[in-house]
């Protein structure tokens, strides 16, 4: 029954990553330009013009080396896809290897915790958190089984490399041990990220993002399920309600005494209740440890022994709820792909050596936007991202040199990546002599008209779809390599 569900789980997580022609992730596309920067830099000039390669300790590169060999293998946007199947697939099978370690049929749960492999955060294109996210269920089955403590060590600084909010987990749930047991020597495998999260704490920044103060806003990413939801789709929310309702159920009809299980998903809520403002720039942070509070107590609630009726019950429950979800984002992948496809259909008049910038005109209403970041599908062309966050950022291995960079003279980052960003093209280029050779519009509407009448002055449209349009810098050549 077990190897059963797993495939049932492996089949409905997939599809609506494997039917659709594409699978559009929001910053997938800048993780994949970054690693080609990261990869071509010493051989590229306008590389070396804008950006500089850095070491960090903010941990987020574990999937460099994975889209590095990806990339010398397939297209970009086929590198994209592998990365998010093993993302996905990886996800059913490390909950199977961590439910087996505290119950011999873990079929229910299986299937249960496995609407949350195609979570937010895969649509998102957040893969070194998804990757944390597996490796912490590998973690705890590993540490629940008793195994070596140079296991542990290894899975505490794999974790750290892929998320360290991942590493800080599955610290809490060791040290929640070693308190029980009364066993505090192995809490040192820990030791290693622990230097680095000190380290790098001291010196980490990001813009502030906007947190709403209210105790209902800082509950909402729990109570909404809000690693869920992909969009503000009626379906998809009716979806989430239905399990949370399912999961509330199951929580209170388990009758075990709390233990490291409960008490790390209580420190997860604890966490991101209390430094939510704290932590703003981490973006999504309250949602990232909602996650981590469900998987910690469905483990939980899968440690007892449930009679036949109610593990059939909950397999049929989560089967059910397995098969619609998918097939709601089977549809939604469908419409993202085809709205992607429309937006690239400008790329190819884009030329090597070239700056572009990318402005949206319209407010998404839904929680990702699958164009956001879409200029990064050119990886293998040389050429200048100038909204490239990554590079404004001490989270990532590349970085804008200090007298070219866009922020703050092009205009602020956050900023810019909202719809109709101020901008000031003519102090970017008079204060790092660097220039903006294209301006591509995200929008159904062509309004850029009438709201950036002055900076499409000097520009001339040449590309046109029913979602983008496209200016080239009239009379001036690219920026060559």
């Amino acid at each position: 029954m077990n190897r059963a569900a797993l495939i049932t789980c492996l089949f409905f997580c997939l599809l609506p990553v494997l039917a659709p022609p594409d699978f559009p992730t929001q910053d997938g596309p800048s993780h994949l330009y970054n690693t080609a920067i990261l990869r071509d830099y010493a051989s590229v000039p306008i590389y070396q013009q804008y950006y500089e390669r850095r070491l960090t300790l903010a941990g987020n590169v574990l999937t460099q080396p994975l889209l590095l060999l990806l990339m010398s293998a397939m297209p970009p946007a086929a590198a994209s896809k592998t990365i998010s199947v093993i993302v996905v697939a990886a996800f059913p099978l490390a909950l199977a290897w961590l439910l087996s370690a505290f119950t011999r049929n873990s079929a229910p749960f299986l299937l249960f915790g496995s609407l949350c492999a195609l979570n937010f955060f895969v649509q998102m294109g957040f893969w070194n958190f998804c990757f944390g996210v597996v490796l912490l269920l590998l973690a705890l089955g590993w540490a629940a089984r008793g195994r070596s403590v140079w296991g542990i060590a290894a899975f505490s600084l794999a974790l750290y490399l892929s998320h360290p909010l991942a590493w800080a987990v599955f610290g809490l749930y060791c040290g929640i041990g070693a308190l029980q047991s009364r066993r505090f020597l192995p809490l040192l495998a820990h030791a290693p990220g622990g230097l680095l999260v000190v380290i790098y704490m001291t010196g980490a920044s990001g813009p502030p993002k906007p947190v709403d103060p209210s105790w209902g806003g800082r509950l909402w990413p729990f109570y909404s399920f809000s690693f869920l939801h992909t969009r503000t789709n009626l379906a998809e929310t009716i979806w989430a309600l239905c399990v949370l309702a399912v999961f509330a159920v199951v929580v209170a009809a388990t009758r075990r005494r709390p233990d490291a299980l409960v008490w790390t998903a209580a420190g997860c809520v604890a966490v991101g209740l209390l430094m939510q403002q704290r932590m703003s720039w981490d973006a999504y942070f309250t949602s990232r440890m909602a996650l981590f509070a469900f998987l910690l107590l469905l483990t939980w609630c899968a440690s007892r022994e449930w009679p036949p009726f109610a593990q059939r019950a909950l397999s049929a429950i989560a089967l059910l709820l397995l098969i619609s979800g998918s097939l709601i984002r089977l549809q939604l992948c469908r419409q993202w792909s085809a709205e992607l496809a429309s937006y690239t259909q400008v790329f190819s008049a884009i030329q090597p050596g070239s700056t572009v910038l990318a402005v949206r005109l319209e407010e998404g209403k839904r929680h990702y936007s699958p164009t956001s970041h879409a200029l990064g599908l050119l990886a293998p062309m040389p050429f200048i991202d100038l909204r490239n966050y990554e590079a404004a950022s001490d989270h990532f291995l590349t970085r804008f040199r200090a007298d070219r960079s866009p922020f703050p003279a092009l205009g602020n980052q956050m900023e810019l990546e909202r719809p109709m960003p101020k901008m000031d093209i003519g102090r970017f280029e008079r204060e790092t002599g660097g220039r903006v050779d294209y301006l591509l519009f995200e929008g159904a509407e062509a309004t850029e008209t009438r709201i950036y009448a002055s900076e499409l002055s000097r520009f001339r449209l040449i590309r046109s779809s029913p979602r983008a349009r496209l200016y080239l810098a009239g009379g001036v050549s690219p920026l060559g390599p």
